[in-house]
């Protein structure tokens, strides 16, 4: 299903809304130059509730008709999402860029998120990240590293075209050097926060992760290491992530 805005689409799946029998839903929130099928395995186990999965505007079968996107456009943009279906109270797995922009969400919307589990989320963007982040989110250099990569990432991004994919994606990293979440800003969000990652994650440190983490000195701010895990999803380490999930749910369910 399609939901139009007046400068982008949003592309989204409902799914389990027919069977399962809690009201909340989990809304699945997905990395830079993805779709929201990177959650196809992880979200075969939570069969018990229903179930948002969206690709952002540019990405995927979702698309816009300008390159300046935000990370707060983003968040505009799922609020603006979840008012059209009528839902005002969700759970959230972000993936990377999806956990920033779920606390992005629950900065401008705190009534609509009632708990964020945000997975090898890059927070602390410093020049350096933000320079070595555009180097690698060039057209020509994804097509010289990998044809095959080049091949699937263009089929991924068909509906807006690869190039706008980037550009996009561009955008909301250069937008860091101007305006970025900072670690006060998440000591004033109410929802409970898990911040989960993987211990060989090459992108997203321990020491980064942690960082965050003992700064919210906040009993509603909690922290899950998985072992084994790169920061690929796909190479996540399941049964320990959704073992953290569940136990962090289980102290916020009312």
């Amino acid at each position: 299903m399609k939901f139009d805005l007046a400068e982008e689409s949003i592309f989204f799946e409902l799914r389990n809304w027919e069977t399962s029998q809690v009201d909340r839903p989990i809304l699945f929130l997905h990395s830079a130059l993805s779709t929201h099928k990177e959650f196809n395995k992880l979200s075969s186990f939570y069969q018990n509730r229903k179930q948002i999965l969206l690709d952002f505007p540019s990405q995927g079968q979702s698309d816009t008709i300008h390159k300046n996107l935000t990370s707060t456009i983003l968040a505009e943009n799922v609020r603006s999402l979840l008012e059209h279906l009528n839902i005002y109270s969700v759970d959230i797995i972000g993936y990377s860029l999806g956990g920033y922009v779920a606390l992005e969400l629950s900065r401008i919307a705190p009534s609509m998120v009632h708990s964020i589990v945000s997975h090898a989320m890059k927070f602390y963007w410093t020049d350096g990240a933000i320079s070595e982040s555009l180097v690698q989110l060039d057209i020509q250099k994804l097509k010289a590293r990998s044809q095959r990569g080049f091949e699937i990432l263009s089929e991924m991004h068909s509906t807006n075209g690869l190039e706008m994919a980037i550009d996009t994606m561009r955008s909301v990293i250069q937008h860091f050097e101007e305006e970025q979440l900072r670690e006060a800003d998440i000591l004033k969000i109410l929802s409970p926060l898990l911040l989960s990652v993987g211990d060989r994650d090459e992108l997203v440190s321990l020491q980064e992760i942690t960082k965050l983490y003992q700064s919210q000195a906040s009993k509603k701010t909690f922290l899950a290491i998985h072992p084994n895990s790169p920061h690929s999803i796909s190479k996540l380490d399941i049964g320990s992530f959704t073992f953290a999930v569940r136990r962090f749910w289980n102290l916020y369910w009312e």
